[in-house]
């Protein structure tokens, strides 16, 4: 799209909403029209709108961001990849997730009286900082101080999945520097296009239970563990035999890799890294139903296990601050969670 013309000095901009379709259930609105007057912002206002195409000539997207008063946007399927092409830059995360959710105005590097239209993905920053509070056992945001990283060559993750919500998941765990990051799908075409899109991260598909004891007693004889596994896939029956595979596939690395047996063992952190945790962690995003069947696996084999509406919440405070230049305080985000609970 064409570079819009900086708002008047007596403009706000102050208007946000998400666009995709379905979206008459999404809860973005109620929680951003619940933090505003928190950060100060009573004017600011959120709504869903429904669009089909981002393609089609006047659709309600494109109108929107010609306003002088938008602020933003968030996108949804099955708006996330034609996004790609309608803004003016894409940052890293985007890029590398293959799919935008978020734009925000800044201003153009070369001329005083434009703003560039760009595109991001918050997913990643997101469940880092989900997996990070899990570690931690602290809520965010994550103090200064706290360590960002396991120490290299001590833990790795999987991923469940095979699309943009998983190309997240490993940005975000390559971020907490775990490697080795296995990957269960059902189509591996689809498997073999994510592992080409991370050419600097170790990602291995886990095709066959057989595979998975592989890679696991492989773990355990380099003394690595496995501390961190992340859902994207629909908390649906599985009712192919690739869709059943996964499911065995991933209840053989819950059983592997589970806590049970590690209760004594001490977990030592190294001096600016994240420490080890008794029992690894397990995020699904998917929040619908709250206890998804893989966290169900996952807690019976001793896993720890956070609801995918955490997700949606750090992406809430991640667009928040992209939007506003503010950080969501600890009060407010309580506030949200608990209106989220209700």
């Amino acid at each position: 799209m064409a570079s819009t013309t900086l708002a008047r000095p007596d403009d706000e901009r102050n208007s946000l909403a998400i666009y995709g379709y379905p979206v008459a259930q999404s809860v973005s609105p109620k929680i951003f029209n619940h933090l505003f007057p928190l950060l100060g912002l009573p004017r600011h206002k959120y709504k869903a709108v429904e669009c089909r195409s981002l393609d089609e000539s006047g659709n309600a997207w494109e109108e929107a961001v010609k306003l002088p008063d938008c602020l933003g946007t968030c996108l949804t399927m099955p708006l996330k990849l034609q996004a790609l092409r309608k803004v003016d830059e894409l940052t890293p995360d985007a890029r590398a997730t293959g799919c935008v959710n978020t734009t925000f105005f800044r201003p153009c590097p070369t001329s005083s009286s434009t703003l560039l239209y760009v595109g991001t993905n918050t997913d990643a920053a997101a469940v880092s900082n989900v997996l990070l509070s899990s570690l931690l056992g602290v809520s965010t945001p994550l103090p200064a101080s706290a360590p960002q990283q396991f120490k290299h060559g001590t833990a790795g993750a999987f991923v469940v999945g095979g699309g943009g919500a998983t190309r997240a998941a490993i940005c975000a765990l390559s971020r907490l520097n775990l490697s080795p990051i296995f990957i269960v799908n059902r189509d591996p075409s689809e498997t073999d296009k994510v592992v080409q899109g991370f050419p600097d991260v170790d990602l291995r598909p886990l095709p066959t239970v057989e595979h998975a004891r592989r890679e696991m007693e492989d773990l355990r004889k380099r003394d690595l563990r496995l501390v961190c596994g992340v859902g994207a896939i629909p908390c649906e029956p599985p009712t192919s035999e690739e869709e059943k595979r996964v499911y065995e596939v991933v209840i053989e690395i819950f059983a592997l890799a589970g806590g049970k047996g590690l209760e004594t063992e001490r977990m030592e952190r190294d001096k600016g890294c994240l420490a080890l945790p008794i029992k690894p962690v397990f995020v699904d995003m998917v929040y619908k139903p709250p206890m998804t069947t893989l966290r169900i696996l996952a807690e019976e084999r001793d896993w720890t296990t956070v609801c995918g509406t955490e997700v949606v919440l750090e992406n809430c405070f991640e667009q928040c601050k992209l939007w506003t230049g503010k950080d969501v305080p600890s009060e407010a985000r309580e506030s949200a969670r608990a209106l989220l609970a209700e």
